[in-house]
């Protein structure tokens, strides 16, 4: 028989679930002295018949799993030494130990997925600002995209709602930034706009006269800049 190999995630999600602390003897346990005891001995694996009884000695459902977070606690590994491969009797204190574990095993098991789509999530966003910052994408790339999704990272439909007289035709309010001004975008460019009914009069465009969107000193409703360049 082969022995689980397991992951830094599934130690921690079973480490952090059951307080920190050892199984067996109930002392803290800190994450870099983690073992991972099967309750129900890893060598039946090897010996069907034998897990067979004891399945039915215990009153496990057919489907439980001897490798699965409803077998697999945290503890020192002095305290997995003392306990070894034995099996212990089906004592009504020993039957409480497997129901606890089992009631528990799915809030683990949610932990443990929640704790694996954060770090899939946080590497994927640790890719996209280190793109950002080395310039292989520009924040209009990134706000043109979120135009171009149906998810949005920012709800922004009830203030949306609330400026729509002020955002063009086309247009999608993404962002307001800390100034108050609303970034907007339409699938092909984005820029910054007043939320203002009457806004000061350096938003307008002195060759279009509209109030933007501005992106930098140009405005990307005409294309040209607000100070033309010899």
């Amino acid at each position: 028989m082969k022995k689980y190999v397991f992951c830094y995630s599934q130690k921690y999600a079973i480490w952090k679930n059951y307080d920190m602390k050892c199984f067996w003897c109930g002392e803290p346990l800190r994450i870099m002295d983690v073992t991972i005891d099967h309750i129900i001995p890893e060598r039946l694996l090897d010996s069907e018949e034998e897990f067979m009884e004891i399945k039915e000695k215990y009153s496990l459902a057919d489907a439980f799993q001897i490798n699965d977070f409803c077998n697999w606690v945290p503890c020192h590994s002095t305290c997995n030494s003392k306990k070894g491969k034995r099996v212990f009797p089906g004592s009504p204190a020993f039957l409480m130990i497997i129901d606890g574990v089992l009631r528990k095993s799915e809030k683990v098991k949610d932990y443990h997925d929640k704790l694996l789509s954060n770090v899939k999530t946080d590497k994927q966003i640790g890719e996209l600002l280190t793109n950002l910052e080395k310039g292989v994408i520009s924040d209009s790339d990134l706000l043109i995209l979120l135009t171009r999704t149906k998810y949005k990272h920012y709800n922004y439909a009830e203030k949306e709602n609330k400026f729509k007289e002020l955002i063009p035709d086309g247009w999608k309010l993404i962002d307001i930034d800390d100034y108050g001004h609303g970034v907007i975008a339409n699938g092909k460019a984005s820029g910054l706009i007043p939320l203002t009914v009457e806004p000061h009069h350096s938003w307008r465009c002195p060759h279009c006269h509209e109030f933007g969107p501005w992106h930098g000193s140009r405005c990307v409703n005409c294309g040209r800049t607000s100070v033309e360049l010899d």
